[in-house]
């Protein structure tokens, strides 16, 4: 936080010079992606101890689970010179279970492990599939193995506890919250399975996780996100779209970055509005919904309910089918999938990823 007011008051003063003010931008960008992530975690773990925490169940391929961890790690790894590895030998690739979170407990070994690796060092992710002695279940063995700078045997006895980190120049500057792992702990127990760690002083460290999932009828996955390297097409022109929002400055900054994608959007800054301004325009007004969870007057769970049951009682046939799309701060899978019993389609974390954002638009405006 200290570093985003500091680098804004800095930018006040640089407005003339744009390779000043251009920097301190991307400073700003990147203190705040950290400061989300302590966000995030510090929430993560508060669900977990209030017992909170749920595991949302889809089909999806565990190949692309890892490989999109592996790809979301690796320009961390390249930009330390780090190898990256992944192998994976399965025969049971469709499975069940929270894809969100398995990738959680990837990308935090994985991310520890280019953090706590020198220049050049060495990172694998291994996958295995054991015998689950449990019929319809799959047993997964995921191996995290780095030659970076190793914990001492006092601290593996610690390694799980929230906001425990070791001592030591080397670790000191690496930052971090020593939540990763407890939340990673978490979760594995919550699959109902294990995890250890090996490691010594210089000499790396060894994560071994086993998880089981349901076994899913090959082809089941549901669809891939858009990838957000692929160029997408402009969207047609007039595209309106009904955009809920109760914080004036959430809306203004929706409202700007849509408008630079050629999205229109009508506002509304509760539930009560969103259906009011729904159902007094002419059907086809709008292409989408996007609405928020948290209001006053009624909540967007509340509101999307109401606007999909006037479909029910014939006042509204489109009501049934146009997209509406939660665009919310609540990024629990608990809370996607309360956003999915409402009637919603999709569930969008803030802060906003346009690229996200923009990918889900895509699929749902034709």
């Amino acid at each position: 936080m200290n570093a985003i007011l500091g680098m804004a008051a800095i930018a006040e003063h640089q407005l003339d010079d744009r390779d000043r003010l251009a920097d301190c931008l991307e400073k700003i960008r990147s203190s705040g992606n950290l400061l989300l992530g302590l966000i995030n975690e510090v929430l993560d773990m508060s669900k977990i101890e209030s017992g909170k925490i749920g595991l949302n169940e889809s089909a999806f391929r565990l190949s692309d689970c890892l490989t999109a961890a592996v790809q979301m790690i690796r320009p961390d790894a390249e930009g330390k010179g780090q190898q990256l590895s992944l192998a994976i030998s399965v025969q049971s690739d469709a499975v069940r279970g929270d894809p969100t979170r398995v990738q959680q407990i990837l990308l935090n070994l994985l991310s520890n492990a280019v953090k706590y690796t020198g220049e050049g060092g060495h990172i694998s992710l291994k996958v295995e599939e054991k015998l689950s002695g449990k019929s319809g279940v799959g047993c997964f063995e995921f191996l995290v193995e780095d030659d970076g700078i190793g914990m001492s045997q006092e601290f593996l006895g610690k390694v799980f506890t929230p906001f425990e980190r070791a001592e030591g120049p080397r670790v000191n500057a690496v930052q971090g919250t020593g939540l990763g792992l407890a939340i990673t702990h978490n979760l594995v127990q919550m699959m109902n399975g294990t995890i250890r760690v090996e490691s010594k002083l210089g000499e790396g460290t060894r994560f071994v996780v086993t998880i089981f999932l349901k076994l899913a009828q090959q082809g089941a996955s549901e669809p891939a996100s858009t990838d957000p390297a692929v160029e997408l097409p402009p969207f047609p022109v007039g595209t309106k779209l009904l955009l809920v929002e109760d914080n004036d400055l959430n809306r203004e900054i929706a409202q700007e970055l849509l408008g630079m994608a050629g999205l229109d959007t009508v506002n509304a800054s509760d539930g009560q509005q969103a259906v009011d301004l729904f159902s007094s325009n002419p059907p086809g007004t709008f292409a989408l919904i996007l609405m928020d969870i948290q209001m006053p007057v009624m909540n967007g769970y509340e509101a999307a309910t109401a606007i999909r049951r006037l479909a029910e009682t014939g006042q509204r046939p489109d009501a049934a089918t146009i997209p509406i799309i939660a665009l919310t701060a609540n990024a629990f899978a608990d809370d996607a999938y309360r956003a999915r019993q409402a009637g919603m389609n999709e569930h969008v974390a803030k802060p906003l990823e346009m690229d996200r954002l923009l990918g889900v638009l895509h699929r749902w405006i034709s």
